[in-house]
């Protein structure tokens, strides 16, 4: 896995004190997100109060469906252990159940 986009933390060294550095914009950059969510739901009314209905929603909801891992961005910090390294990730897929009543 590289651990940036030149591939090696080595390649990186601190500027001067009070001097601006010469690397680019998005010289460290991070992956990629990709995230799809759904939900089926089924509604009915229950009864109705003064002609306007109140009705009961069953939710089932799923985020990140497709299960894709997203990691975090790499580490920033010049010096440190993590320096250019992805030591997190987004939770994986997510489903949850609701009722909801809805007037």
């Amino acid at each position: 896995m590289k651990k940036s986009a030149l591939g090696s933390t080595a390649a990186f060294a601190p500027n001067a004190a009070y001097t601006y550095g010469n690397m680019g914009r998005n010289a460290i950059i991070g992956p990629n997100y990709e995230n799809i969510d759904c939900d089926v739901v089924k509604q009915g009314t229950l009864f109705k109060v003064r002609d306007q209905p109140v009705n009961l929603q069953f939710r089932w909801e799923f985020f990140n469906v497709l299960n894709h891992p997203n990691f975090g961005f790499p580490g920033g910090t010049l010096g440190t252990s993590t320096f250019g390294q992805i030591t997190a990730a987004d939770p994986a897929r997510l489903m949850q159940v609701a009722m909801k009543v809805v007037f």
